[in-house]
């Protein structure tokens, strides 16, 4: 909405990036507490979003899903626009928790991505690949401690890892593993 200098982009939102997400949106409609839209398109059935939404007007990017009623009933929510080599997605709107892991899921399959290894719902695992070492993060977003393959030394115990490592309930395991 501003640029570096706190100068307000004229023109309407999101600013800077109109151009690479193909929207612009020229009015805010924040939802009360409470308060939920529903969601229509190719989302799954049952899709709400609260918290604010956005008016947005299609300038080359694609409506994926649009808003089911509300006084912004049949106007897009969430918009993705192809640019280059690349796709550019725009959620105008707050999805509802299951919504946006489907939306999420959904970009992350048509970019390509694929996990470093299964995990269940609510465990992060992400791998960096250093010059001398990779390094295996566990990071547990459940509350109930996570367990995943791993091979190395546990950095934030220094215990070492044969067969698994356990992350701490809310916690996290670092493993560097061996080249």
């Amino acid at each position: 909405m501003v640029d570096e200098n706190a100068h307000v982009y004229l023109g309407g939102y999101p600013g800077a990036f109109r151009d690479v997400l193909g929207v612009v949106t020229d009015e805010l409609f924040p939802l009360l507490p409470g308060e939920r839209t529903g969601l229509t398109g190719d989302v799954a059935s049952g899709a709400t979003a609260d918290l604010w939404s956005n008016r947005i007007r299609l300038t080359g990017a694609q409506a994926v899903a649009s808003h089911a009623d509300g006084p912004l009933a049949g106007h897009p929510a969430v918009t993705r626009h192809r640019l280059g080599n690349g796709t550019a997605w725009y959620p105008g709107t707050h999805p509802d928790q299951d919504t946006l892991a489907a939306l999420i899921d959904r970009i992350r399959q048509e970019a390509g991505v694929t996990p470093e290894q299964d995990a269940p719902a609510g465990i992060e695992v992400v791998r960096c690949r250093g010059a001398k070492a990779d390094y295996l993060l566990l990071i547990d977003h459940t509350g109930k401690g996570a367990e995943a393959p791993a091979e190395g030394v546990e950095l934030l115990t220094g215990t070492p890892v044969t067969g698994t490592v356990t992350a701490p309930p809310g916690g996290v395991a670092v493993v560097r593993e061996p080249r």
